[in-house]
């Protein structure tokens, strides 16, 4: 790993450290990047590059240089996600940290607007927005439901299950709890982060974030839904070309995640059904996912 950490600017630090964790982001990186410095309320911002091989880092080489406006954490292997997230982390001296995947653009109020929610519900440790594609609808898991058992034989069996992940009824229009955001953009209180050990660094790619929303709700903190602000997220920018990695990362995600959470809940002699149901349906998957990638490789 090499660092290139140094202080942006002299003067009190912003209330709130941006880190973007990026691997093979493109031009999304900077597109997001200059989203976060066009911030009303002023950001830190802290990337930490997970060993690209292509030229995102040199998109935002400009605000790299010594006492620039955005910090490089660079590590010279791919360490994962939820590895990558903590070394954004480590040191941070912020109020609020601000989780952004590069390939989703916040707008000049985000932060601002996100920091009063926090403030006025000192009960939340996390706060999510309204996640939107490039069609400018909510995303699937905008806000969200956590998983269950019922939830994860649907998935095992390549179905969404009865419950589903999203919540029935109407969009909120207010601030409102709920039991899991995106996790392309949430801001967590720093006290919150710390408390609960940060992200599990057993998960490599995905469900990181419900992993983390899961002991943030066990240690008594809320996770605060904002449905009117809005971040574009472009989803699965880093990740062409490596679905069938990415797809595995995945499904290991949902076996931990299994295990650390709902396991418990099973008689043991049937514990041994989820695990192997669900990397029956990433076999499955196998075929359709290579074709995929080989045509996206030509």
């Amino acid at each position: 790993m090499s660092s290139t950490l140094a202080p942006s600017n002299a003067g009190p630090a912003p209330a709130t450290l941006a880190i973007v964790v990026n691997f093979n982001g493109g031009q999304w990186l900077r597109r997001c990047v200059q989203a976060l410095r066009q911030s009303c309320r002023p950001v830190s911002i802290r990337v930490v590059d997970n060993h690209s091989a292509d030229d995102s880092l040199a998109s935002i080489g400009q605000w790299l240089e010594p006492g620039g406006p955005v910090q490089l954490i660079r590590n010279t292997e791919n360490r994962g996600f939820s590895v990558a997230c903590n070394q954004g982390a480590e040191d941070a001296s912020s109020s609020y940290l601000l989780f952004v995947n590069p390939d989703c653009q916040v707008e000049e109020d985000t932060v601002g607007a996100m920091e009063d929610a926090l403030e006025q519900h000192p009960e939340a440790g996390i706060a999510g927005v309204c996640v939107v594609g490039p069609d400018g609808l909510e995303q699937r898991g905008s806000r969200r439901r956590a998983p269950t058992l019922l939830g994860a034989s649907g998935s095992a069996l390549g179905l969404e299950g009865t419950r589903g992940i999203n919540p029935r009824g109407p969009a909120p229009s207010e601030p409102t709890a709920v039991e899991a955001v995106s996790g392309a953009v949430m801001l967590v209180r720093e006290a919150c982060f710390r408390e609960i050990g940060g992200f599990d660094e057993g998960y490599f790619l995905h469900c990181e974030d419900l992993d983390l929303f899961a002991r943030a709700r066990l240690a008594g903190w809320k996770i605060l839904y904002l449905p009117r602000i809005r971040a574009v997220h472009q989803g699965g920018a880093s990740h062409r070309g490596l679905r069938l990695r990415t797809e595995r990362h995945k499904h290991a995600g949902m076996v931990r995640y299994y295990r650390r959470h709902l396991a418990a809940d099973v008689p043991p002699w049937l514990r041994w059904f989820w695990p192997l149901a669900i990397w029956a349906r990433y076999l499955l998957l196998v075929p359709a996912l290579v074709w995929r990638q080989w045509r996206e490789s030509r």
